[in-house]
């Protein structure tokens, strides 16, 4: 298939020509003309590859975005799949190139992206209508960050693993260096989004790239015998944790100027999933609060942009389609990885693993020019007297405070999300509701700080 700019398809015209070729099929920028007479610019990405595992990560990326809702997952737009060639319209963004952010190195984009990513994860490990959703590929190339709001978005959810969408083999999804240690073996937790989020945030706060941890090819992980199942294990494990000990190192290097950063870091990397924070909003809060013990200002900074409109085009559908599967680490030995039953089914010894594409550049060798723009800081709200009186309720996880019922509003810290453990004073015992939501909300006040809000009853007690 091949269109071109200016090129009527259905409801769609045709703004460029392809902008990537995915492994799923071609991605275009278009705009789609709505059944009410709006307009709208879109990615719109089609399914031409014919192979039934690829139709399954766009079947699965269609569903999830058709039912999301959160400012900073990317949102659905249109989609056909009912009549080949199936497609799927998403939100275009104009967005910067990361690359460029990451050179800033700045304390701000950083804290920003683990604030508004983190809440984009917990949004789908905790309130997606398919929850517990587990992105499984959180890394720099699936975050934008638009120039129009300076947010931060999450794209790509074809591999995001959930109760209704599972393969026959789900060891080695994800794209190293930001692959936990559980996803070596297909046993991805929440915890495991997080892990990869902290080495996001690592890279965009020091330009640098963590190296890839190779698993370990150890000899009996294989095996049906449990106790040499066991022992192997432990081997894997150890061999495993010193690679980690390495990357800590790493960390503790290149993190120098924020000691306090750094064991935030190291918790949210650490090997077992349950030594880790309760969530990403936990996470991204004790980051702010370390950077601020560092010493960081939070001042705005520069951002970079194309002089070519074409090359700030950085769709969201062809970044998601050159991104579809990675599963590098199965053709380096996936079958040595442990599985934590000792033993691998007869459908997964006979799957065959699945090789990586390449990905293909949309644009390259564009000069770049520094502009001053303003990026939304981290600043604490100001500070109100709580409300005397109500029935007290604890925060069971961290969670950001609404400023109405619904993941899908604004956040009434301003910056950040409560802790686990903090008190909340319930200003209504009338609880609300929302469409789409069971879950009953109560509009609360934190007691230290007074800032007034929404909070739903799953993450209080």
């Amino acid at each position: 298939m091949h269109l071109v700019a200016g090129q009527q398809y259905g409801r769609y015209e045709i703004v460029d020509d392809r902008l990537a070729e995915g492994l799923s099929g071609p991605v275009y920028h278009a705009i789609i003309n709505h059944d009410d007479g709006h307009r709208e610019e879109v990615a719109l990405k089609f399914l031409t590859n014919k192979l039934p595992q690829v139709r399954q990560y766009f079947m699965n990326e269609e569903r999830l975005l058709k039912k999301a809702e959160h400012p900073h997952v990317i949102g659905f737009v249109h989609s056909n799949v009912r009549d080949e060639p199936y497609t799927l319209a998403t939100t275009f963004v104009y967005a910067y190139s990361n690359k460029e952010l990451s050179k800033q190195k700045s304390e701000t984009i950083a804290l920003q992206i683990a604030e508004q990513i983190g809440s984009a994860l917990d949004y789908l490990h905790i309130a997606h209508p398919d929850s517990p959703v587990i992105h499984r590929d959180v890394k720099p190339d699936n975050i934008l960050v638009d120039k129009a709001s300076h947010d931060a978005i999450l794209i790509d959810l074809s591999v995001a693993s959930h109760e209704r969408f599972a393969l026959v083999d789900e060891r080695g999804f994800g794209t190293p260096p930001y692959m936990a240690p559980e996803q070596y073996t297909g046993h991805e937790v929440p915890a495991t989004d997080q892990y990869a989020l902290a080495l996001v945030v690592y890279y965009f706060l020091t330009g640098d790239t963590i190296p890839t941890i190779k698993p370990p090819k150890i000899k009996g992980m294989e095996s049906n015998d449990p106790q040499v199942y066991q022992s192997a294990l432990a081997i894997w494990n150890t061999e495993f944790r010193q690679q980690l000990a390495a990357q800590n190192e790493r960390i503790r290097k290149n993190l120098a100027k924020h000691p306090t950063a750094i064991e935030v870091f190291l918790k949210a990397t650490a090997f077992e999933p349950t030594e880790r924070y309760s969530s990403c909003a936990a996470f991204s809060m004790a980051m702010h609060e370390a950077l601020r013990n560092d010493g960081a200002a939070f001042a705005a900074p520069s951002m970079p942009i194309s002089n070519s409109r074409r090359s700030t085009m950085i769709s969201i559908g062809a970044i998601s389609a050159l991104v579809l599967i990675a599963v590098l680490f199965l053709l380096l030995g996936g079958g040595d990885t442990p599985d934590p039953n000792g033993k691998a089914t007869p459908e997964q010894a006979a799957m065959p693993p699945t090789s990586t594409l390449p990905e293909t550049p949309t644009t390259g060798g564009i000069p770049t020019v520094t502009i001053e723009a303003v990026i939304p800081t981290s600043t604490l709200p100001p500070i109100v007297s709580p409300t005397a009186g109500g029935r007290e309720v604890t925060l069971s996880q961290g969670y950001i405070l609404r400023a109405r019922p619904g993941d899908g509003s604004a956040n009434a810290l301003g910056s950040g999300q409560a802790l686990e453990g903090q008190k909340f004073l319930v200003l209504d015992e009338n609880p609300s509701t929302i469409n789409g939501d069971q879950r009953k909300w109560f509009n609360v006040q934190r007691i230290n700080g007074g800032e007034i809000g929404w909070l739903p009853e799953t993450v209080l007690r």
